[in-house]
């Protein structure tokens, strides 16, 4: 199972990303941009409701979000973690059956047409909430959420800080906000252990994989970070302002005790699982993924379905591929023949290789390959007029943080859609220098 293929925590964000900024987008359509149904209102307030409260309950996707720029009442969630504890997430269940039972209240019939899609849209997540707490339970065996979510917080925290002179970054409040969030490490994990112990108990276990490459690796990363690395890029950015030294003194003692907490829970799922069993515990199987078609998408396919029309889409473009690599090997006056399948999948892979000799020496030509691709995509944009593509626009093109590394190979991350400040970032996870890894970025 290589986690890289699969970027659960981004597309879980990306999927919030996208529920979240268009039931937002009621509130702004409340006053006047849309012809109301005699059932607007209601549903206005209901999912704006929904909106608040989610991004209070989840903090981390708050802050990708920029929450604290759409309002004044997330202006303290930075400061948070997730609040993982059992009488929490029964509140939350709570509350998510609240919202549905008031949603099904409302005659979808009478409202406008952009806002039915948003009641449906409401339905949908709620449904995979209760779902994936009340019913899956899925923080008894979410080892990669409690390892990456804290870090991820202080990640988009620092990207979207307001740049200052002499490379300052950030103002006192915004690294007050993360101070307090980095102590509510040691408290996140303790509430992690019990629900991954109770997971244990019912039989609800991650797979070993998860626990070796997420949770190890990654919280042996987050040692790094919150001890060493964060506090040494907090003292460049906060510079020489009159703050820096007591906000330095309170980052490296919540470092230190976050740092501690991941070393202790590493211990723990050392004692907890069993790293060395066969058995494979993936996190759904096929009605699962049925069902998340039918909700989620409202695809009336089936899994099994799919499977077929994928077996379709691979023959497909199987044969555009010997198409393309037809017309390279002629311009490459390569000997090769496309007579049967095997001669047909032997050049492809000959051209392939000839392909790769145009690949980067290393790491540091790779980083340059890409951010030189990403200046040429603005610039093309912005020539074609493809986008406004604002005259301050930045794409910092970054190693991937190791705490990520195994989720990522490349991965971008916008600046906050609901704030002003902070800049775009792709995250590219190096080769080490790897010959064969090098290639592969022709």
């Amino acid at each position: 199972m290589n986690r890289r293929n699969f970027l659960s925590d981004t597309a879980r964000t990306a999927a919030a990303l996208g529920i979240l900024q268009q039931l937002g987008a009621c509130r702004g359509a409340a006053h006047g941009a849309v012809a109301g149904g005699a059932a607007d209102p209601h549903f206005i307030d209901l999912s704006d409701r929904y909106f608040l409260r989610t991004l209070e309950l989840y903090p981390v996707t708050s802050t990708y979000l920029g929450g604290d720029g759409y309002s004044p009442r997330l202006s303290g969630v930075n400061g948070t973690l997730r609040d993982y504890r059992p009488e929490a997430l029964a509140a939350e269940v709570d509350f998510l059956t609240g919202i549905e039972r008031e949603r099904r209240a409302i005659d979808a019939t009478r409202l406008t047409a952009t806002r039915r899609i948003d009641h449906a849209v409401l339905g949908a997540q709620v449904a995979f909430g209760l779902r994936q707490i009340g019913e899956r339970k899925y923080y008894q065996r979410a080892v990669d959420t409690y390892v990456a979510e804290a870090f991820r917080g202080v990640d988009w925290q620092i990207q979207q800080m307001a740049e200052g002179s002499a490379g300052q970054r950030g103002s006192t409040a915004d690294w007050e906000l993360i101070a307090k969030r980095i102590e509510a490490v040691p408290s996140y994990l303790s509430a992690a252990r019990t629900n991954l112990l109770a997971g244990k108990s019912a039989g609800n276990v991650p797979d070993r994989r998860l626990v070796q490459h997420d949770g190890l690796e990654g919280g042996k990363a987050n040692i790094e970070y919150f001890r060493t690395t964060l506090p040494r890029m907090a003292a460049g950015y906060l510079g020489k302002s009159t703050a820096a030294a007591s906000l330095l003194e309170r980052l490296s003692k919540a470092g230190g005790g976050a740092a501690a907490a991941f070393d202790e829970f590493g211990g723990f799922l050392r004692t907890t699982y069993d790293l060395s069993e066969t058995t494979d515990r993936f996190p759904m199987g096929e009605a699962e993924y049925d069902w998340r078609l039918a909700n989620c998408l409202h695809v009336t396919r089936t899994a099994s379905d799919l499977y077929e029309y994928g077996a379709e889409q691979v023959a497909l473009y199987e044969g555009k591929i010997y198409e393309v690599a037809a017309e390279v090997a002629r311009d490459a006056k390569l000997p090769v023949s496309f007579g049967s399948e095997i001669e047909r999948r032997a050049a492809v892979r000959q051209v392939m290789d000839h392909l790769s000799q145009d690949s980067p020496h290393n790491d540091d030509q790779l980083l340059t390959w890409y951010r030189e691709a990403g200046e040429r995509a603005v610039a093309y944009g912005r020539e074609h007029g493809l986008f406004d593509v604002p005259t301050d626009y930045r794409l910092d093109v970054v190693p991937t943080p190791p705490v990520l590394q195994s989720t990522i190979d490349a991965s971008y991350y916008p600046a906050p859609p609901f704030k002003k400040s902070g800049v775009g970032r792709f995250y590219l996870t190096l080769t080490g220098n790897d010959p064969a890894a090098l290639k592969l970025n022709n």
